[in-house]
């Protein structure tokens, strides 16, 4: 019996195997980096601009550490049931599309960077499963979902938390100085000592220290195997060590300021910031350690199990799907490119009484990184002070965008001790022949009241027909900027804060009379 044409078949099989394996393997691999790379280019900008989360950089190595280090003691696979999965993966699909088309312009928006980070999770665990099924995805869940530690928080809540913890650092600062006899009085986030008065800004809070502090008791959970139970313990004891080390730095800041001068600061600032983030973070490696005393073992090596072959038409499906949004995305912001757009600029009104050119403290200028600009005061005729910043940044960089929205005077006046009066909402301001939306505030620090016109502009087209809108300002309008295919365009800021206003009607009359003859466009 000849048994070479059945051995030959068989062969001949198992290359066709093979090859719709690599195929399948091949595609996933691609959906997988397809979604995490989108994820890291709208969150880089983050971790580049924004200093709270620098540590951003080094999560995506620590979550393949963690993932390669599960790998070993991986347990034996189980078989991916129903088609739940199935479904999963192409709803996140699907979803990707609407989601990669909005954040094209939007780049500061942290729900879709939220969108982007769960679909890249909800993905790679989908891949896991169908690889594994609910074992693997069970095991290996954790060096996924610790990728979102990198993620911005949404705003609202890092807002709110950021404020109550620079009251409460000058508050427990305050105590703290009155044992050592330093008279101290607390206003807001403010402390004034004998030589002047020192600010608790964001850098000062906390929230650094808080969300790094945090990231690292996630890691080190995982990295010694902890029980869940004392993985919890360990955040709570890194996050008090992060808020007790803080109220330090800040009270040594303080001490300083009062027996040396403000000036004395600078040369203290940074050092005791980067020592006390040290102290603390060695603080939660050695709460690590004793917390691991005692807990489960590391996975024993498990290497002869195999993963289940993936799904190739589901997987290669989603690949060209994802390929084809991109594409498409960029043709159609590209198609828009080439239109006119409006531009203006600000006439300083230099023949002011007492105009003066103001100098942008160095740490302002790392701060917002722009491209252009210029802070000035001056006097009116009518006797009430004014001050106006300009600031630009270029087209082409997505931190032109983050950045003037994590600057607004609803954020940065309260961190300088003033309390919110009234919000105005949006004035539409007619000037050179433009709608332009100026953002109207009251603020107070003790007897002063201070009146802010703020407004944020993206040299975007715009038709002679076009009414005016707050669409600078407001979320919902950054679905305009989809449809109108504007991404990646120059902003600026011009900002104008008045005192000597009795009320916020003649500051506004004035504002009008005099904004027409400064914008130049």
């Amino acid at each position: 019996m000849n048994l070479a044409p059945h051995a030959s078949v068989s062969r001949e099989n198992c290359a066709v195997d093979s090859a719709r394996d690599r195929l399948a393997a091949g595609s996933a691999i691609v959906t997988v980096a397809l979604f995490g790379g989108t994820f890291l280019w709208n969150v880089a900008p983050y971790w580049q601009v924004n200093p709270q989360y620098s540590f951003g950089w080094i999560v995506p190595f620590l979550a393949a550490f963690l993932l390669v280090r599960r790998w070993p003691g991986r347990p034996a696979a189980s078989s991916p049931k129903g088609r739940g999965a199935t479904v999963f993966l192409i709803v996140t699909a699907l979803a990707f599309t609407p989601i990669w088309l909005v954040v094209q312009p939007n780049p500061d928006w942290r729900l879709v960077t939220w969108a982007l980070a769960v679909a890249f999770v909800e993905v790679t665990l989908s891949t896991i499963y169908f690889a594994g099924g609910r074992t693997w995805m069970r095991y290996f869940a954790f060096p996924v979902l610790f990728i979102l530690a990198a993620v911005p928080w949404p705003f609202g809540f890092e807002y709110e938390l950021v404020q109550n913890l620079m009251r409460g650092v000058a508050s427990v600062t305050v105590e703290i100085l009155s044992w050592f006899n330093i008279a101290a009085i607390e206003h807001g986030n403010l402390i004034q000592v004998p030589t002047g008065i020192l600010g608790v800004d964001e850098a000062c809070s906390g929230i650094r220290s808080l969300q790094a502090t945090l990231m690292a008791s996630l890691f080190l959970g995982e990295f010694y195997w902890l029980r869940a139970s004392k993985r919890t313990v360990l955040v709570v004891v890194g996050l008090t060590l992060a808020l007790i080390c803080n109220v330090g730095r800040a009270t040594f800041i303080a001490v300083v300021a009062a027996r040396h001068g403000l000036e004395a600061i600078t040369h203290w600032h940074d050092p005791a910031g980067y020592t006390i983030l040290t102290l603390c973070l060695i603080g939660v490696v050695i709460a690590a350690r004793l917390c691991g005393i005692g807990s489960s073992p590391a996975p024993t090596v498990n290497s002869g199990d195999s993963a289940h072959a993936l799904p190739r038409g589901l997987f290669l499906g989603v690949a060209v799907w994802l390929l084809l949004s991109i594409a498409a995305t960029e043709v159609w912001y590209r198609a828009h490119e080439g239109r006119a757009k409006i531009h203006w600029s600000f006439g300083w009104p230099e023949s002011r009484a007492k105009f003066t050119e103001l100098s942008i403290p160095e740490r302002s200028r790392d701060l917002l990184l722009y491209d252009e600009g210029k802070c000035a005061a001056w006097q009116e005729p009518d006797g009430t002070s004014w001050s106006a910043f300009f600031f630009r940044w270029n087209a082409g960089s997505t931190r032109s965008r983050v950045v003037p929205r994590s600057h607004r005077p609803e954020i940065c006046f309260p961190a300088s001790g003033y309390t919110m009066d009234a919000d105005y909402g949006i004035r539409s301001v007619q000037a050179a022949g433009i709608s332009l939306p100026f953002h109207v505030y009251r603020f107070r620090k003790d007897r002063e009241i201070v009146d802010v016109f703020s407004c944020m502009w993206q040299d975007h087209a715009q038709d002679a027909s076009e009414t005016p809108t707050d669409r600078e300002w407001s979320r919902l309008a950054g679905l305009g900027f989809v449809l109108r295919g504007e991404r990646s365009l120059s902003q600026q800021v011009l900002e104008f804060t008045m005192v000597g206003y009795s009320t916020p009607e003649a500051a506004e009359r004035a504002f009008l009379g005099e904004i027409e003859h400064l914008i130049v466009r």
